[in-house]
């Protein structure tokens, strides 16, 4: 077995753990919708941006600022691929209205933040943050102009009228945060290593991953085994979250213009599982946030196995 192919395997193994603590914190009721609601807050607009400060100062350089542009293009073309797989699978089993966009957008938009960032880390070091983090910009602008139409009601055109506001949430504290960063990498400046407020960046920073694998696993208690059932093409997106990953990895390889944090990071990203906020989007606009919901269940659950079997079959490649 492969070194990389292990430490996905305790990641997974940790992952499974955590989304325990959450899921049965939720049935005891002691992680409520406003605990959770908070969490969320908190691991987004709080400690994700302390992750940036603390990690890309220290391991990107000037040189790698210019891979951005390189980097976006393929992640436009992951982007495409995870929604035409979306596409074909909607269409091979008939589905149809509302239930064909959030079938599409939950195959297109992937678990980026919660599940991504922590897993990529963890596999790649501290660079795997800039390249998930410059990903998240395209994963903000795709989210709230496709995405935001694709939950929409087939027929409905109030999100239009939301456009501008939508679009404005591309602004937040990670893309801040990052803006940041380039200028601290740009000067050649960062806190001293080790000094106070270094140290207190991290500390904060390392609360990301136990909870968003918390809150994840809270919001999955509260999706009913009755509803889910009722949803079994949910379970086509398991094609993209295998395939697609095989497909970036021999694309991006063959150009040979990334490093290897690069392209573990692009074939991973298309492996993650239904993003949850498509699920909020879907019910405050009146769409099938139920068949959102199953999707975000049965992708996270099935993501403990097929993000370990993506890296066996790369490690074969």
């Amino acid at each position: 077995m492969s070194a990389e192919f292990l430490i996905v395997l305790k990641q997974m193994t940790i992952f499974a753990i955590f989304l325990a603590v959450g899921f049965g914190g939720a049935k005891l009721h002691y992680l409520t919708d406003s605990v959770l609601s908070g969490l969320s807050v908190f691991v987004v607009k709080i400690a994700l941006p302390f992750v940036v400060l603390s990690a890309l100062p220290y391991v990107t350089t000037k040189e790698v600022l210019f891979s951005v542009l390189p980097f976006l293009v393929c992640g436009l073309f992951a982007y495409g691929l995870a929604f035409i797989f979306g596409i074909v699978t909607a269409r091979a089993v008939g589905l149809k209205g509302n239930r064909r966009n959030i079938h599409i957008v939950e195959n297109g938009c992937s678990n980026l933040i919660f599940m991504g960032l922590p897993l990529i880390t963890a596999l790649v070091g501290a660079k795997g943050i800039f390249y998930v983090l410059l990903y998240n910009i395209l994963d903000a602008l795709v989210l709230w102009t496709i995405g935001i139409y694709l939950c929409a009601p087939v027929g409905s055109g109030g999100w239009r009228a939301d456009f501008k506001k939508n679009i404005k949430k591309v602004i937040n504290p990670s893309t801040v945060a990052l803006c940041l960063s380039f200028l601290m990498i740009f000067f050649n400046w960062k806190p001293v290593e080790g000094g106070t407020l270094q140290s207190t960046l991290t500390v904060i920073g390392d609360t990301c991953r136990p909870l968003s694998m918390i809150y994840i696993g809270g919001t999955l208690a509260n999706r009913p085994m009755k509803v889910i059932k009722k949803h079994k093409s949910a379970f086509l997106i398991l094609l993209k979250m295998i395939l697609a990953p095989l497909i970036m990895y021999f694309f991006v390889t063959a150009l040979g213009i990334f490093n290897h944090e690069a392209v573990m990071t692009l074939s991973l990203i298309v492996a993650m599982p239904s993003m949850v906020v498509v699920s909020m989007l879907a019910k405050t606009q009146g769409s099938d946030y139920q068949y959102a919901s199953s999707c975000i269940f049965l992708t996270t659950l099935c993501s403990l196995f097929t993000i370990p079997l993506v890296i066996y079959l790369i490690g074969c490649m």
